[in-house]
């Protein structure tokens, strides 16, 4: 049987955003993607670094937007990379406002790997072609479909999850690794719907802070030099 979104077939699924006007602003993609597909979702944000071009420093992140059937298993990804420069105080020794620039990043990288989901000649069977190249040292991007690295790892989530500024429904906390590593957890907007929708989320945060473990799919990535992990699912 073939997978739906919705209780509709991918294809039709992509027509329906195509009527949509393609997103240009990071608000407007969020909201088509909300009308259309409600919590059948997810988004990450990986590979963060810092690229230098010249005498130019840039924040660079890949974004992954997947789409969760009706069961909420994952159909497919796209993912997009993109940079924004730094700028430092004078000197240069000190950036100023660096998690502004990686903001600015996150934002530019999800609406523009969100504009393919809007492009005419989308289909099901296209998304699952082409792969995501990094940009390099002269600070080029380009995008493409390329499989997240998701593991399950054990967490001891040590903090309430608070809301991630500027990124409306997303959600972030400390927590502990097996290794007794702080690190930082976040559950974005499309993750923290899906599992408002299978009635989760509430009692997921309503458990928090732990001393007890728990296990969960996530993708490893890093924000302001500590590792991050992005949450897909709970067990």
């Amino acid at each position: 049987m073939s997978k739906t979104i919705r209780g509709e077939s991918i294809d039709v699924i992509l027509s329906n955003l195509k009527e949509k006007e393609a997103p240009s602003t990071f608000e407007m993609a969020i909201r088509n993607f909300d009308d259309i597909l409600g919590p059948h979702y997810k988004i990450s944000y990986e590979d963060l670094s810092i690229i230098k071009a010249g005498d130019t420093d840039n924040a660079s992140v890949k974004c992954v937007i997947t789409l969760l059937d009706d069961d909420f298993g994952q159909l497919f990804s796209r993912d997009f990379y993109y940079t924004n420069e730094i700028n430092y105080e004078d000197g240069g020794k000190k950036p100023i406002h660096l998690g502004n620039a990686i903001a600015r990043a996150q934002k530019n990288a999800f609406q523009h790997c969100a504009l393919f989901f809007f492009k005419e000649e989308t289909t099901g069977d296209s998304i699952k072609k082409n792969n995501a190249t990094k940009p390099n040292n002269k600070g080029q991007q380009k995008n493409g479909h390329c499989k997240s690295n998701n593991d399950v790892i054990h967490l001891k989530i040590t903090s309430v999850f608070e809301p991630l500024k500027n990124y409306n429904g997303s959600f972030f906390a400390s927590a502990l690794t097996k290794n007794n590593e702080t690190v930082r957890v976040v559950c974005w907007h499309g993750v923290v719907k899906a599992l408002t929708e299978q009635g989760k989320w509430d009692a997921i945060v309503a458990k928090l802070p732990s001393e007890d473990y728990v296990s969960v799919k996530a993708t490893k990535g890093f924000y302001n030099n500590m590792v991050q992990f992005a949450i897909q699912e709970f067990f």
